[in-house]
């Protein structure tokens, strides 16, 4: 009778989460910073595949809200990257797929994991084997590409954020997308600030993200600016050894543009 009462448990959906499987789950790949509210990966999320490693951070979302120091566990494809540097459109992919298997549930472009799902996960995650590391890491080159090397712009990662960008610091920091006139400033700045002459979309997008911390500024985002027909006013390119990337350099319009970006800003 004992037997036949928990197989009837498991047909029926809990509301509510099993801390101590979400627990289990969730301390080989990350821990969570009380005092920040935020998630910090450890080594071994690198050694697992796009998808685990996704549904980790949606998971590490969950504890987050479990402990109070989150509103809500939905969240978008912009912040599973920012928290995992996971491509982006990998993430979106994935995100999708997570949805299709049932695994993940979603509202508005945002996602979650549901807490009657955790059952099924903990399997998953009990059996599953983490990537010799040399294996990984050629595996993920040939996914992502070759490294890109950034000690060309060390210069820039020396100096403090708010004297780089000087009086376009708040511009660039607080300014929502612009991001056509975020990568000609980077480049401006690079050469007046550092003396250095053209920068990469891999650079700039770095500079944004890394030293001057912008909030939703992607790869993607910077590529798709530079490659725009409006830019080609403003930008040369030039090419590099490596195949498809180039050196992006301004034009003496796009100083101007760069110098007058100010008045407009003010204006609106």
């Amino acid at each position: 009778m004992e037997e036949k009462n928990k197989n009837l448990e498991k047909l029926f959906v809990k509301r509510e989460i099993n801390r101590q499987t979400l627990i289990e789950i969730l301390t080989p790949y990350l821990r969570i910073d009380q005092e920040n509210k935020q998630i910090c990966l450890l080594p071994d999320f690198s050694k697992i595949e796009y998808k685990d490693g996704v549904i980790i951070v949606l998971l590490g979302i969950k504890m987050l809200k479990v402990e109070k120091m989150r509103e809500d566990e939905l969240i978008g494809p912009s912040e599973v990257f920012d928290i995992s540097k996971i491509n982006l459109s990998t993430i979106k992919n994935t995100l999708r797929e997570l949805e299709k298997e049932r695994i993940a549930t979603s509202e508005k472009g945002k996602y979650m994991i549901p807490n009657f799902v955790l059952e099924v996960l903990e399997n998953r995650f009990k059996n599953l084997k983490l990537k010799d590391t040399k294996d990984f890491e050629r595996t993920r080159r040939k996914r992502k590409g070759p490294h890109v090397d950034f000690s060309r712009v060390k210069a820039i990662f020396e100096s403090k954020p708010d004297e780089f960008a000087g009086e376009l610091y708040d511009f660039l920091v607080k300014k929502k997308g612009e991001y056509l006139k975020k990568a000609l400033i980077i480049i401006k700045l690079a050469k007046e600030k550092c003396g250095i002459d053209g920068l990469t979309a891999a650079e700039i997008t770095k500079i944004l993200q890394e030293h001057l911390r912008v909030p939703k500024v992607h790869h993607p985002n910077i590529t798709t600016a530079l490659g725009s027909r409006s830019a080609s006013e403003y930008i040369f390119k030039q090419p590099t050894k490596s195949k498809k990337v180039y050196l992006y350099k301004l034009t003496k319009s796009g100083e101007d543009f760069v110098n007058n970006i100010n008045l407009r800003t003010e204006k609106k």
